[in-house]
Protein backbone atom coordinates (compact mmCIF):
# COMPACT_ATOMS: atom_id res chain seq x y z
CA UNK A 1 0.00 0.00 0.00
CA UNK A 2 1.03 3.49 -0.88
CA UNK A 3 -0.07 6.79 -1.29
CA UNK A 4 -0.44 8.53 -4.52
CA UNK A 5 0.99 11.74 -5.18
CA UNK A 6 -1.50 14.02 -6.84
CA UNK A 7 0.92 16.71 -7.26
CA UNK A 8 1.37 14.81 -10.27
CA UNK A 9 -0.38 16.65 -13.80
CA UNK A 10 -3.17 14.67 -14.60
CA UNK A 11 -2.93 16.96 -17.54
CA UNK A 12 0.32 15.57 -18.73
CA UNK A 13 -0.66 11.97 -19.65
CA UNK A 14 -1.07 11.48 -23.06
CA UNK A 15 -4.57 10.03 -24.03
CA UNK A 16 -5.93 8.43 -26.74
CA UNK A 17 -9.44 8.48 -27.29
CA UNK A 18 -10.85 4.98 -28.57
CA UNK A 19 -12.25 6.32 -31.75
CA UNK A 20 -9.04 7.00 -33.23
CA UNK A 21 -7.87 3.71 -31.72
CA UNK A 22 -10.43 1.80 -34.22
CA UNK A 23 -9.97 3.99 -36.93
CA UNK A 24 -6.15 3.93 -36.80
CA UNK A 25 -5.52 7.51 -36.80
CA UNK A 26 -3.39 8.53 -34.40
CA UNK A 27 1.12 8.36 -34.32
CA UNK A 28 2.26 4.79 -32.85
CA UNK A 29 4.85 6.83 -31.31
CA UNK A 30 2.44 8.47 -28.68
CA UNK A 31 2.23 4.59 -27.03
CA UNK A 32 5.65 3.17 -28.00
CA UNK A 33 7.26 1.60 -25.33
CA UNK A 34 4.33 2.80 -22.79
CA UNK A 35 1.92 1.27 -20.91
CA UNK A 36 -1.54 1.45 -21.92
CA UNK A 37 -4.36 1.91 -19.61
CA UNK A 38 -7.80 1.13 -21.09
CA UNK A 39 -11.15 2.44 -19.69
CA UNK A 40 -13.70 5.48 -19.62
CA UNK A 41 -13.32 8.62 -19.16
CA UNK A 42 -17.18 9.67 -19.85
CA UNK A 43 -18.47 11.06 -16.77
CA UNK A 44 -22.17 9.37 -17.75
CA UNK A 45 -20.43 5.82 -17.07
CA UNK A 46 -19.93 6.88 -13.98
CA UNK A 47 -16.39 5.36 -13.14
CA UNK A 48 -15.20 8.70 -11.73
CA UNK A 49 -13.44 8.83 -8.00
CA UNK A 50 -13.23 11.36 -5.56
CA UNK A 51 -9.31 12.82 -5.21
CA UNK A 52 -7.78 15.28 -3.50
CA UNK A 53 -6.61 18.80 -5.36
CA UNK A 54 -8.68 18.36 -8.50
CA UNK A 55 -11.53 16.84 -6.28
CA UNK A 56 -12.49 13.84 -9.05
CA UNK A 57 -10.76 12.15 -11.77
CA UNK A 58 -11.94 8.96 -14.11
CA UNK A 59 -10.81 5.78 -12.64
CA UNK A 60 -7.60 5.22 -15.40
CA UNK A 61 -6.04 8.24 -14.97
CA UNK A 62 -6.58 7.55 -11.17
CA UNK A 63 -4.36 4.30 -12.12
CA UNK A 64 -2.25 6.05 -14.17
CA UNK A 65 -1.45 8.52 -11.51
CA UNK A 66 -0.49 5.49 -9.32
CA UNK A 67 1.90 3.42 -11.96
CA UNK A 68 3.12 7.57 -12.16
CA UNK A 69 3.80 7.53 -8.42
CA UNK A 70 5.57 4.41 -8.69
CA UNK A 71 7.36 5.08 -11.78
CA UNK A 72 8.70 8.55 -10.83
CA UNK A 73 9.72 7.03 -7.03
CA UNK A 74 6.34 9.43 -5.29
CA UNK A 75 4.91 6.69 -4.02
CA UNK A 76 4.01 8.42 -0.25
CA UNK A 77 4.41 6.30 2.78
CA UNK A 78 3.41 8.01 5.60
CA UNK A 79 5.14 8.29 9.12
CA UNK A 80 4.16 6.59 11.99
CA UNK A 81 1.04 7.59 13.54
CA UNK A 82 2.94 8.49 17.14
CA UNK A 83 4.61 11.34 15.42
CA UNK A 84 1.37 13.43 15.10
CA UNK A 85 0.39 12.11 18.69
CA UNK A 86 3.15 13.11 20.08
CA UNK A 87 3.41 16.28 18.57
CA UNK A 88 -0.61 16.66 19.79
CA UNK A 89 0.40 15.54 23.21
CA UNK A 90 3.35 18.02 23.06
CA UNK A 91 1.00 21.02 21.99
CA UNK A 92 -1.75 20.28 24.14
CA UNK A 93 0.81 20.31 27.02
CA UNK A 94 2.54 23.24 26.18
CA UNK A 95 0.67 25.63 24.20
CA UNK A 96 -2.38 25.34 26.46
CA UNK A 97 -1.38 26.77 29.77
CA UNK A 98 0.37 29.41 27.76
CA UNK A 99 -2.58 30.79 25.58
CA UNK A 100 -4.75 30.70 28.91
CA UNK A 101 -2.01 33.84 30.03
CA UNK A 102 -2.44 35.92 26.85
CA UNK A 103 -4.88 37.95 25.53
CA UNK A 104 -6.94 36.67 22.70
CA UNK A 105 -5.05 38.33 19.97
CA UNK A 106 -1.83 37.06 20.52
CA UNK A 107 -2.88 33.59 20.85
CA UNK A 108 -5.21 33.71 17.84
CA UNK A 109 -1.72 35.26 15.61
CA UNK A 110 0.32 32.27 17.64
CA UNK A 111 -2.50 29.90 16.54
CA UNK A 112 -2.58 31.04 13.11
CA UNK A 113 1.23 30.90 12.67
CA UNK A 114 1.51 27.41 14.12
CA UNK A 115 -1.42 25.93 11.73
CA UNK A 116 0.64 27.60 8.70
CA UNK A 117 3.68 25.95 9.99
CA UNK A 118 2.46 22.71 10.77
CA UNK A 119 1.44 22.74 6.39
CA UNK A 120 4.96 23.92 5.28
CA UNK A 121 6.74 21.25 7.22
CA UNK A 122 4.08 18.83 5.63
CA UNK A 123 4.96 19.98 2.16
CA UNK A 124 8.42 20.24 2.31
CA UNK A 125 8.67 17.07 3.50
CA UNK A 126 6.63 15.19 0.87
CA UNK A 127 8.99 17.49 -1.53
CA UNK A 128 11.45 16.42 -0.46
CA UNK A 129 11.28 12.74 0.45
CA UNK A 130 7.74 10.56 -1.03
CA UNK A 131 6.53 10.61 2.57
CA UNK A 132 3.18 12.29 4.24
CA UNK A 133 2.84 13.97 7.25
CA UNK A 134 -0.53 13.79 9.26
CA UNK A 135 -1.39 16.87 10.22
CA UNK A 136 -4.88 16.99 10.94
CA UNK A 137 -4.74 15.90 14.32
CA UNK A 138 -2.41 18.68 14.81
CA UNK A 139 -4.43 20.94 13.57
CA UNK A 140 -7.57 20.34 15.53
CA UNK A 141 -5.42 19.81 19.05
CA UNK A 142 -4.34 23.66 18.06
CA UNK A 143 -7.90 24.90 17.02
CA UNK A 144 -9.33 23.15 19.65
CA UNK A 145 -6.61 24.21 22.93
CA UNK A 146 -7.23 27.77 21.62
CA UNK A 147 -11.16 27.58 21.82
CA UNK A 148 -11.33 25.97 25.27
CA UNK A 149 -8.09 28.98 26.27
CA UNK A 150 -10.60 31.22 25.13
CA UNK A 151 -13.47 29.71 26.49
CA UNK A 152 -11.59 29.53 30.10
CA UNK A 153 -10.64 32.84 29.79
CA UNK A 154 -14.17 34.03 29.07
CA UNK A 155 -15.63 32.18 31.91
CA UNK A 156 -12.72 33.27 34.37
CA UNK A 157 -13.64 36.84 33.11
CA UNK A 158 -17.47 35.81 33.61
CA UNK A 159 -16.47 34.55 37.24
CA UNK A 160 -14.17 37.67 38.21
CA UNK A 161 -17.40 39.93 36.45
CA UNK A 162 -20.19 38.00 38.74
CA UNK A 163 -17.59 38.34 41.95
CA UNK A 164 -17.09 42.50 41.34
CA UNK A 165 -20.86 42.47 40.99
CA UNK A 166 -21.38 40.94 44.09
CA UNK A 167 -18.70 42.58 46.05
CA UNK A 168 -20.27 45.62 44.36
CA UNK A 169 -23.63 45.05 45.51
CA UNK A 170 -23.18 44.28 48.68
CA UNK A 171 -20.86 47.27 48.95
CA UNK A 172 -23.95 49.36 47.43
CA UNK A 173 -26.31 47.12 50.16
CA UNK A 174 -23.81 48.01 53.19
CA UNK A 175 -23.69 51.69 52.36
CA UNK A 176 -26.97 51.81 51.85
CA UNK A 177 -27.37 50.82 55.18
CA UNK A 178 -25.33 52.63 56.96
CA UNK A 179 -27.04 55.77 55.19
CA UNK A 180 -30.28 54.76 55.97
CA UNK A 181 -29.40 53.81 60.01
CA UNK A 182 -27.00 57.31 59.95
CA UNK A 183 -27.85 60.13 62.93
CA UNK A 184 -26.94 63.06 60.35
CA UNK A 185 -29.54 63.82 58.19
CA UNK A 186 -27.96 62.86 54.40
CA UNK A 187 -29.90 65.01 50.93
CA UNK A 188 -28.93 64.08 47.78
CA UNK A 189 -29.42 66.62 45.21
CA UNK A 190 -29.27 66.93 41.43
CA UNK A 191 -27.53 69.19 39.53
CA UNK A 192 -30.85 71.41 39.01
CA UNK A 193 -30.85 71.63 42.68
CA UNK A 194 -33.94 69.43 43.52
CA UNK A 195 -33.97 66.78 46.16
CA UNK A 196 -33.43 63.41 44.94
CA UNK A 197 -32.73 61.20 47.49
CA UNK A 198 -32.99 61.38 51.47
CA UNK A 199 -32.35 59.19 54.75
CA UNK A 200 -34.88 58.46 57.38
CA UNK A 201 -32.76 61.10 59.46
CA UNK A 202 -33.12 63.70 56.91
CA UNK A 203 -37.09 62.57 57.42
CA UNK A 204 -37.31 63.17 60.76
CA UNK A 205 -35.04 66.11 60.40
CA UNK A 206 -37.72 68.02 58.40
CA UNK A 207 -40.72 66.35 60.14
CA UNK A 208 -41.70 65.51 56.32
CA UNK A 209 -41.53 61.93 54.18
CA UNK A 210 -39.03 61.20 51.80
CA UNK A 211 -42.20 61.47 49.61
CA UNK A 212 -42.67 65.01 49.93
CA UNK A 213 -39.17 65.71 50.28
CA UNK A 214 -37.69 64.25 47.10
CA UNK A 215 -38.43 66.23 44.24
CA UNK A 216 -38.45 69.82 46.05
CA UNK A 217 -35.80 72.68 45.44
CA UNK A 218 -33.20 72.35 48.58
CA UNK A 219 -33.85 76.01 49.05
CA UNK A 220 -37.11 75.17 50.27
CA UNK A 221 -35.64 73.07 52.99
CA UNK A 222 -32.45 74.76 54.12
CA UNK A 223 -31.46 78.09 54.37
CA UNK A 224 -28.23 78.90 53.13
CA UNK A 225 -25.48 81.26 54.21
CA UNK A 226 -25.23 84.57 52.06
CA UNK A 227 -21.83 84.41 51.20
CA UNK A 228 -22.56 80.74 50.04
CA UNK A 229 -25.86 80.68 48.01
CA UNK A 230 -24.99 77.61 45.58
CA UNK A 231 -22.78 75.60 47.66
CA UNK A 232 -25.33 72.62 47.61
CA UNK A 233 -27.54 73.04 44.41
CA UNK A 234 -24.07 73.56 42.41
CA UNK A 235 -21.70 71.52 41.44
CA UNK A 236 -19.29 73.80 39.74
CA UNK A 237 -15.36 73.63 39.26
CA UNK A 238 -14.74 76.85 41.84
CA UNK A 239 -17.69 75.29 44.49
CA UNK A 240 -15.57 72.68 46.17
CA UNK A 241 -15.74 73.78 49.81
CA UNK A 242 -17.15 70.93 51.72
CA UNK A 243 -17.83 73.50 54.78
CA UNK A 244 -18.56 73.18 57.87
CA UNK A 245 -21.76 75.88 57.84
CA UNK A 246 -24.33 77.23 59.96
CA UNK A 247 -27.56 76.78 58.12
CA UNK A 248 -31.62 77.10 59.02
CA UNK A 249 -33.46 73.98 58.32
CA UNK A 250 -37.65 74.79 57.37
CA UNK A 251 -39.33 72.49 59.18
CA UNK A 252 -42.48 72.32 59.85
CA UNK A 253 -42.52 72.96 63.32
CA UNK A 254 -40.08 76.29 62.89
CA UNK A 255 -37.10 76.75 61.85
CA UNK A 256 -33.59 74.30 63.35
CA UNK A 257 -30.46 75.20 63.40
CA UNK A 258 -28.39 72.68 61.51
CA UNK A 259 -24.64 72.39 60.62
CA UNK A 260 -23.94 71.50 57.38
CA UNK A 261 -20.97 69.46 55.10
CA UNK A 262 -21.12 69.52 51.55
CA UNK A 263 -19.37 66.86 49.26
CA UNK A 264 -19.78 65.89 45.21
CA UNK A 265 -20.15 62.64 44.11
CA UNK A 266 -19.77 61.40 40.83
CA UNK A 267 -22.63 58.60 39.14
CA UNK A 268 -22.83 57.54 36.13
CA UNK A 269 -21.70 60.53 34.45
CA UNK A 270 -23.34 63.00 36.88
CA UNK A 271 -22.04 64.98 39.13
CA UNK A 272 -24.51 65.44 42.36
CA UNK A 273 -24.11 67.17 45.54
CA UNK A 274 -24.15 64.95 49.01
CA UNK A 275 -25.48 67.31 52.53
CA UNK A 276 -24.87 66.01 55.62
CA UNK A 277 -27.08 67.96 58.32
CA UNK A 278 -27.03 67.74 62.30
CA UNK A 279 -29.10 69.07 64.47
CA UNK A 280 -26.83 71.62 66.61
CA UNK A 281 -30.23 73.17 68.93
CA UNK A 282 -28.64 71.37 71.77
CA UNK A 283 -25.38 72.47 71.06
CA UNK A 284 -26.40 76.29 70.29
CA UNK A 285 -28.60 76.37 73.70
CA UNK A 286 -25.16 74.82 75.69
CA UNK A 287 -22.65 77.91 73.71
CA UNK A 288 -25.58 80.24 74.78
CA UNK A 289 -25.67 78.82 78.46
CA UNK A 290 -22.06 78.76 78.45
CA UNK A 291 -21.69 82.72 77.19
CA UNK A 292 -24.59 83.42 79.63
CA UNK A 293 -22.29 82.25 82.95
CA UNK A 294 -19.42 84.22 81.20
CA UNK A 295 -21.37 87.38 81.40
CA UNK A 296 -23.92 86.79 84.57
CA UNK A 297 -23.94 86.45 87.51
CA UNK A 298 -24.55 82.75 88.89
CA UNK A 299 -26.90 85.17 92.09
CA UNK A 300 -28.73 87.42 90.81
CA UNK A 301 -28.79 86.85 87.07
CA UNK A 302 -27.48 90.50 86.25
CA UNK A 303 -24.66 91.03 84.01
CA UNK A 304 -21.47 91.28 85.71
CA UNK A 305 -18.49 93.62 85.14
CA UNK A 306 -17.23 91.88 82.72
CA UNK A 307 -20.14 92.09 80.58
CA UNK A 308 -20.18 95.95 81.75
CA UNK A 309 -16.07 95.99 80.19
CA UNK A 310 -17.29 94.99 76.85
CA UNK A 311 -20.95 96.98 76.56
CA UNK A 312 -18.77 100.69 77.62
CA UNK A 313 -15.82 99.39 74.84
CA UNK A 314 -18.14 99.03 72.25
CA UNK A 315 -20.39 102.04 73.50
CA UNK A 316 -17.18 104.11 73.59
CA UNK A 317 -16.36 102.93 70.27
CA UNK A 318 -19.70 103.51 68.36
CA UNK A 319 -19.52 107.37 70.01
CA UNK A 320 -16.31 108.02 68.88
CA UNK A 321 -17.38 107.02 65.26
CA UNK A 322 -20.67 108.80 65.79
CA UNK A 323 -19.34 111.58 67.49
CA UNK A 324 -21.92 111.71 70.30
CA UNK A 325 -21.34 112.17 73.68
CA UNK A 326 -21.59 109.15 76.53
CA UNK A 327 -22.65 109.46 80.08
CA UNK A 328 -21.29 106.64 82.82
CA UNK A 329 -23.73 106.79 85.80
CA UNK A 330 -21.79 104.62 88.88
CA UNK A 331 -24.56 104.23 91.77
CA UNK A 332 -23.32 102.62 95.03
CA UNK A 333 -25.70 101.25 97.25
CA UNK A 334 -24.54 101.99 101.31
CA UNK A 335 -24.30 99.13 103.47
CA UNK A 336 -24.86 96.39 100.87
CA UNK A 337 -22.65 93.84 102.36
CA UNK A 338 -24.68 94.03 105.12
CA UNK A 339 -28.19 93.89 103.90
CA UNK A 340 -26.36 91.32 101.63
CA UNK A 341 -25.08 89.21 104.33
CA UNK A 342 -28.27 89.42 106.40
CA UNK A 343 -30.61 88.92 103.56
CA UNK A 344 -29.27 87.05 101.36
Amino acid sequence: EFRIDYGIAADTIPRLSYVDVLTETFAPSVVEGRTVIVGSTAVELGDWVAVPLVKAMPGPVLQAMAAESIAQDRALQPFSPMLPLAATLVLALLVGPWLESRSWRVGLVVVVGLVAASFAASLTIQVVSPRTLEISPVLVTLVGTYGFALVRRVDQQALRLLAQRLMLRRTRDLMKLVVENSFDGIVMVGVDGSVERVNRAAELLFDRPAAELIGLPVEHLIGLPDDEPGVVSSTSESQRASGPWEVTGRRRGGPVPLEMTVSTVESDDEKLRVAFLRDITERKAQRAALEHQATHDALTGLPNRPCLTRHLHQTLVTASQDRSPVAFLLLDLVRFREINDTLG
